[in-house]
């Protein structure tokens, strides 16, 4: 099971998940997770071009619209035509907003992935500047994002299929402590090695999948639901064939 989360959508998004699951799916790839949790947004195109690994050609990612014709749009997949071999779950909780939102509505509403955590902060609006006079500026609001489902982001949120509230259990508080007690002696020893003149230390280690599993129930829970998709579908395809 591969992990990869998506902290916000920047330019070089895509490319990274691109990247990255290209190197999971090397490994013989038999579940996803992709972690939207407490995603601002960021770029509205970049969301779109993640959504395109998944999403199916021509099918529909998200739409907007307005008060004005002119104001709604439907933005479409030019991605692959078939679907991914193996199950996704998308983490999502309050934190998850904006574009975060357009890639979980759209593999949400077309069946492509299972949502787990809680719902979503609701932000999808399109806004536009115009400039005054006086050099100032107004944000006017004129169109708002819709799901491939017609289901309005914006106000509303996006709904987990599995709603799974976050419980910072004894490992998590285990964690923090040690990650208190290891800061500060980061910090000792980063005042000693600049009085001694000597190279500054390298970063740590990156936390693994199996560390963060053993503190975040959303992630237990998600590995639990794409182990029983595994199994099922197996058992499908054999009373089938």
């Amino acid at each position: 099971i591969g992990y990869i989360r998506i902290a916000e959508f920047q330019e070089n998004t895509p490319a990274d998940f691109k990247r990255a699951l290209a190197e999971l799916e090397k490994s013989g790839l038999k579940g996803l997770m992709i972690d939207l949790r407490n995603n601002p947004g960021g770029l509205f195109p970049e969301s779109i071009k993640v959504a395109e690994e998944f999403v199916p050609n021509d099918l529909m990612i998200v739409s907007t619209k307005g008060r004005t014709a002119e104001q709604n749009a439907d933005f479409l997949s030019s991605g692959p035509a078939v679907r991914k071999p193996y199950p996704v779950a998308v983490l999502v909780n309050r934190g998850t907003a904006s574009a975060a939102e357009i890639l979980a509505g759209a593999l949400k509403d077309h069946g492509l992935a299972i949502l787990v955590g809680t719902r979503t902060f609701g932000k999808g609006s399109v806004q536009t500047v115009i400039p005054m006079k006086d050099g100032s500026a107004l944000r006017l609001t004129t169109s708002r994002y819709y799901t491939p489902n017609g289901a309005m982001i914006h106000g509303e949120g996006i709904a987990p299929d599995i709603e799974v509230p976050y419980e910072a259990g004894p490992q998590a508080a285990d964690a923090a402590g040690e990650a208190a007690d290891a800061k500060v002696k980061e910090i000792f020893d980063e005042v000693e090695n600049t009085l001694r003149a000597s190279t500054p230390k390298r970063p740590s280690a990156p936390e693994t999948l199996e560390a963060i599993r053993k503190r975040d129930n959303q992630i237990r829970r998600a590995i639990e639901m794409l182990k029983a998709v595994q199994i099922y579908g197996g058992q499908t395809e054999k009373a089938s064939s």
